[in-house]
């Protein structure tokens, strides 16, 4: 027989259903206004006072009345973090600001190559007026450059004076269709633009950076698997499933594996992790024969579980088994009992932070 669920038993969850209700509230009635935070501010004036009433008044209904306002109180903080955490409700950020289509710009992620284009999302840092005058502002947008052997070579981290017409992203023009706009609006994306080749200056290389390293390597691996043969779907198959390289897939490609309920098979996921945890693990179990040089073979092979994790893009999915599996070669290098004692409090704590007490 269902036992009712007593809520006195779950307060995590009692706290946390109204932060979601002012969550998704600020999200679809796009509420933008700072005076929230006055709002917050107001309410934990009030949630004080009441506190205060209730010590000082017991026959006050206190659940009723702290209860209900410290709820009302969470939903407020649900409001503000998405109030304060969204990119276009700064005060600087360059839609309010811009006056003009001159701007400079940082790349903040590896430029794609498209068939006609180059790819890039970029933070506009500064907004130049019909005057010349660079206002500091913030904001991502997508630009789209103009192929050629100069765009081919820009790389994350490289500052750029641009000249582009920003636009805001087209809604679908039909039901059901996948809605882009939005999913780059919870991206933090609300603008694109395409720079031609005239229009854009470099004015400095970034510096060293592990991802575009990692990067440069995984273009040389596809060229080589170009070199070996692979075209067309075969090679976009092949890069996904081993680089986590997903730019060649087609929509009809795509659209046929999501027919098939096959479009995991796209993704570099935990099991790529783990089959090459358990084959670097064998290679190096040459190191196990010396006590010393077990923590050589834990560095090799963090070392190497890490760089893969890095060359496929640190998709979630795959940090997620690389911090697992990292915990599994710092534990191998613990005495049997006292890696099962490690073990068990993990496991034990995940469980206890997840049931309700």
């Amino acid at each position: 027989m269902n036992k009712m669920v007593n809520w006195k038993n779950v307060p995590f969850i009692r706290i946390i259903l109204p932060m979601i209700a002012g969550i998704l509230i600020a999200i679809y009635q796009d509420l933008n206004s700072h005076n929230w935070l006055y709002a917050l501010g107001i309410s934990f004036a009030v949630l004080v006072v009441i506190f205060i009433g209730v010590k000082k008044r017991p026959t006050l209904n206190k659940e009723l009345l702290f209860g209900g306002w410290f709820y009302w109180l969470i939903f407020l903080v649900g409001v503000n973090l998405i109030v304060f955490k969204t990119a276009k409700n700064d005060s600087i950020h360059y839609q309010k600001i811009a006056t003009n289509n001159e701007f400079l710009i940082e790349i903040v992620e590896i430029p794609k190559e498209k068939p006609n284009s180059i790819q890039v999302i970029a933070n506009i840092f500064t907004c130049i007026d019909s005057n010349a005058n660079a206002m500091k502002s913030s904001g991502n947008v997508i630009l789209y450059f103009e192929k050629d052997s100069a765009s081919l070579r820009l790389l994350q981290g490289d500052k750029l004076y641009i000249q582009s017409d920003l636009n805001n992203i087209a809604p679908p023009v039909n039901p059901g269709q996948f809605n882009y706009k939005q999913y780059l609006e919870f991206n933090q994306i609300y603008q694109q633009g395409f720079v031609s080749s005239m229009n854009y200056k470099v004015l400095e290389h970034g510096g060293f950076s592990v991802i575009s390293f990692a990067a440069g390597i995984r273009d040389h691996l596809l060229q080589i698997l170009k070199e070996n043969g692979l075209k067309d779907n075969e090679m976009a198959v092949a890069s996904a499933l081993i680089l986590g390289y997903k730019d060649d897939l087609g929509e009809e490609l795509k659209h046929s594996y999501s027919s098939a309920g096959a479009t995991h098979v796209l993704a570099v996921s935990g099991l790529h992790v783990g089959i090459i945890f358990l084959v670097l693990n064998f290679l190096f179990n040459l190191l196990d024969k010396n006590d010393r040089f077990k923590i050589t073979k834990t560095i090799l092979l963090l070392l190497c579980l890490w760089f893969y994790a890095t060359l496929t893009g640190l998709s979630p999915s795959v940090v997620r088994a690389a911090t697992m599996f990292s915990f599994v070669a710092f534990g191998n290098l613990l005495p049997e009992k006292q890696y099962l004692q490690y073990i068990s409090i993990i496991c034990f704590g995940f469980i206890d932070f997840t049931t309700p007490i």
